[in-house]
């Protein structure tokens, strides 16, 4: 499948970026796709993708919101892939969604948070041609996530920037928040509080060193990602990709693995 990921021009650029997916699908298997902390919009132009919700699988809705995760969302293709994304960095989609902390472990139609957002998605983007899709979601999300709040973004740019490996005194100097006002400014915006974020944060940076240096032994790993020892880096693994590290490596090795389209 073919994968091509971009940023806007401008101040959109520090909180977006686009992405799209196009193809066959070559798996009938469901693949698991570990959390990053990003909210992302998505529109399905081929086949939706069809989830595991509650031990069964659903077909996803054509224009859908996916919230910010604290488990692996798994995911099969429906047939003819053509999917537009836009990942939208931590506590800047609060503006068009609301109470972000409702969306956590959720992928519901988008059309619930912002109907006319996502029937303009849709016509505007199965009409476009060439890569006349991404001036369409420009326009489009552009007045959504202008909304700033740099407290927040500081702090979660400090998260981004550290790999997690960061404390919530340090967050609180940084943004200029009580550690109460930090956690309560996180929850409303992100989802979820700081210290979770910088967990999947961590993990995220296992996962890329992981992918670098497959032969590396788990200790070293848990050492250069920040862990304190081998097994915390396993129940990170266990609860964001589903997989202790080496069997989820195995399973991503494939080409076509979802997971590694949308690493964070």
């Amino acid at each position: 499948m073919d994968y091509v990921e971009t940023r806007p021009a401008g101040p959109l650029a520090e909180r977006v970026s686009f992405w799209r997916l196009r193809g066959a699908a070559q798996t009938v298997e469901l693949e698991p796709v570990p959390p990053d902390g990003r909210i992302e919009v998505i529109v399905h132009l081929g086949e939706p993708f069809r989830v595991r919700e509650e031990g069964r699988l659903v077909v996803q809705p054509r224009v859908l919101v996916a919230g910010p995760g604290t488990r692996p969302v798994e995911l099969v293709p429906g047939g003819r892939v053509d999917v537009i994304g836009v990942r939208i960095e931590a506590g800047a989609a609060a503006r068009f969604l609301g109470d972000v902390e409702a969306l956590v472990d959720r992928v519901p139609a988008l059309d619930a948070f912002a109907p006319r957002l996502a029937r303009e998605l849709a016509e505007e983007l199965a009409e476009s041609t060439g890569e006349g899709w991404t001036a369409v979601l420009e326009r489009r999300l552009a007045s959504l996530v202008g909304e700033a709040d740099p407290a927040l973004e500081r702090a979660v740019a400090r998260v981004r920037a550290s790999h997690g490996r960061t404390s919530l005194a340090e967050l609180a100097r940084v943004s200029g928040l009580s550690a109460r006002q930090l956690e309560r400014r996180f929850r409303a915006r992100v989802g979820y509080g700081p210290k979770l974020l910088a967990r999947i944060a961590r993990f995220q940076r296992a996962w890329e060193l992981l992918r670098a240096a497959p032969h590396a032994s788990g200790a070293a790993l848990a050492a250069r990602a920040g862990y304190y020892d081998q097994a915390h880096l396993v129940k990170d693994f266990r609860q964001f990709a589903g997989e202790p590290p080496r069997r989820f490596l195995a399973g991503q090795q494939r080409e076509e693995a979802l997971a590694g389209f949308f690493a964070g």
